[in-house]
C-alpha cells in the first residue's frame, strides 16, 4: 500500500490521529456533494427526463384527497427539485459505491485471505482506512439528501448505524477487516442505481434491459448482502472463541463488550432491513420474468448503505 499513499496528497495519508480521519471524511464527503452537483448540471443538458420530472395523476389524486386542491406551481416545482436531487444522488451513490466495493474486496484479500488473526484486529492499511472513510462520508451526504427528499425513518435509522458503526473501527483503530468485510453490502448499488436510473428514463423503463439489470441486482444481493453478512459475524466470533486475547477491539473489556453490543444491534437491524428489501426485490424481479414490466412502487428497491 506504499505506492498508494505516494500518490495521495499529504493530509490524505495521516491515518494515525483522529484529526487526519476526519480530513480524510470531509475530502470525501465534499468530493460526493461535488459529484452530486456535477450529475446536475451533465443530466440537465443530456437527459430530457431530468428537466420534466412531474407527479403522476396517482400523486394528483392523493394531494388533491390530502389537501382539497391541485398542486400549485411552486409545489410542482419543489417536486421536480425533490426528483432531481434524488436523480442525482442515485448518480453519486452508483459511483461511490462502486469505488468502496473495489477497495472492500482488496482489503479483504489482504487482511483475511492473506492476513492472520492478529491482522483481522490489529492491522489498519491506508487503503482501508480510505475505504471506511468514503463509506462514511457517503452515509452522511446521503442523509443530508434525504433531508431534501422525503425518505422514510428507517432510511435514517440504517445510515446513523452506520456512521456510528464506521467510526467505531476509524477511531478505535481495529477492526478493520470486520467493517471492510460488512462493507461488501455496498457491492448490491451499483447494480441497484442503475435499476433506479433506468426506472426514470422512459425509453428504458422496462423491457430486456431493465430485467438484466433487475437480475443482476438480486444476484449481487445474495452475495453481497444475504450471505456475507452473516458469514462475517460467524467468522470474528469465530477469532474471539478461539483466540480471545488477541481478538479485541481494545484492552479495556468495557469498551470491547460495547463495540460488541453495537455490532450486534447494527448487524441485526440492518440485516433485518436488507431481507425485507431482498424480498421486494425478488417480487420486483419475478414480476418483470413474467412479463410485467410496470415499475414497482417507489421505495421497494431501495438499499444504503
Amino acid at each position: 500500500m506504499a505506492s498508494l499513499a505516494a500518490m495521495l496528497p499529504g493530509f490524505l495519508t495521516e491515518i494515525e490521529t483522529n484529526e487526519g480521519i476526519c480530513k480524510i471524511i470531509g475530502f470525501y464527503f465534499v468530493a460526493s456533494l461535488a459529484v452530486h452537483f456535477l450529475s446536475g448540471v451533465v443530466s440537465s443538458m443530456s437527459l430530457p427526463h431530468y428537466n420534466e420530472y412531474a407527479p403522476s395523476s396517482k400523486e394528483v389524486s392523493k394531494h388533491r384527497k390530502k389537501i382539497g386542491k391541485p398542486m400549485t406551481k411552486p409545489e410542482l416545482t419543489a417536486y421536480k427539485t425533490k426528483k432531481q436531487h434524488d436523480w442525482n444522488m442515485t448518480v453519486e451513490s452508483g459511483f461511490s459505491s462502486l469505488a468502496m466495493t473495489i477497495m472492500y474486496l482488496f482489503c479483504f484479500n489482504e487482511l483475511y485471505l492473506n492476513g492472520t488473526v492478529e491482522d483481522h484486529w490489529a492491522k489498519c492499511t491506508v487503503l482501508s482506512t480510505h475505504a471506511i472513510s468514503l463509506h462514511l462520508a457517503a452515509s452522511l451526504y446521503e442523509t443530508v439528501i434525504y433531508l431534501v427528499t422525503d425518505k422514510a425513518l428507517e432510511f435514517y435509522a440504517h445510515h446513523v448505524l452506520v456512521v456510528i458503526s464506521c467510526g467505531s473501527f476509524l477511531f478505535l483503530g481495529k477492526g478493520h477487516l470486520w467493517c471492510c468485510w460488512l462493507g461488501l453490502v455496498e457491492g448490491s448499488n451499483p447494480p441497484l442505481c442503475a435499476v433506479t436510473a433506468l426506472r426514470q428514463i422512459p425509453s428504458w423503463n422496462g423491457g430486456t434491459v431493465y430485467t438484466l439489470s433487475g437480475a443482476m441486482l438480486w444476484i449481487c444481493y445474495v452475495f453481497c448482502r444475504v450471505l456475507s453478512a452473516p458469514m462475517c459475524m460467524y467468522a470474528f466470533h469465530k477469532d474471539m472463541a478461539t483466540d480471545p486475547t488477541i481478538a479485541k477491539m481494545s484492552p479495556d473489556e468495557s469498551i470491547h463488550l460495547a463495540w460488541h453490543v453495537l455490532m450486534w444491534v447494527c448487524f441485526v437491524f440492518i440485516y433485518g432491513l436488507s431481507l425485507y428489501w431482498f424480498w421486494l426485490i425478488t417480487r420486483s424481479l419475478y414480476k418483470a420474468l413474467r412479463g410485467d414490466f410496470a415499475a414497482p412502487k417507489e421505495g421497494e428497491e431501495k438499499k444504503k448503505n
